[in-house]
C-alpha cells in the first residue's frame, strides 16, 4: 500500500532487483498477520508517493504490461 491505494503487484522484480524486499520476503512467515498478506493487512511502503510508485512500476513491469496490452 502506498499512499491510501492498494496495489497488487508480482513481487518478482523486487525481489530480483533489491536485497532489501528480497532479505524481507524470505523472513520465516509469522502466520497471518504477517504484512502483506492480505487486503486487510498490507505491506506498507512509508515516505513514498503514490504518483512516484506508479512510475516504478511502470518502468519495472513495462514489458508485462506492453505484453498484455498486445494480447488483448
Amino acid at each position: 500500500q502506498v499512499e491510501d491505494q492498494l496495489f497488487k503487484v508480482p513481487r518478482l522484480y523486487f525481489e530480483k532487483y533489491s536485497a532489501v524486499f528480497r532479505d524481507m520476503f524470505q523472513l520465516p512467515n509469522q502466520g497471518a498477520n504477517v504484512e502483506g498478506s492480505s487486503n486487510g493487512n498490507p505491506l506498507r511502503l512509508g515516505g513514498i508517493e503514490k504518483k512516484d510508485f506508479l512510475r516504478l512500476l511502470r518502468v519495472m513491469y513495462a514489458r508485462y504490461v506492453g505484453y498484455m496490452l498486445a494480447v488483448k
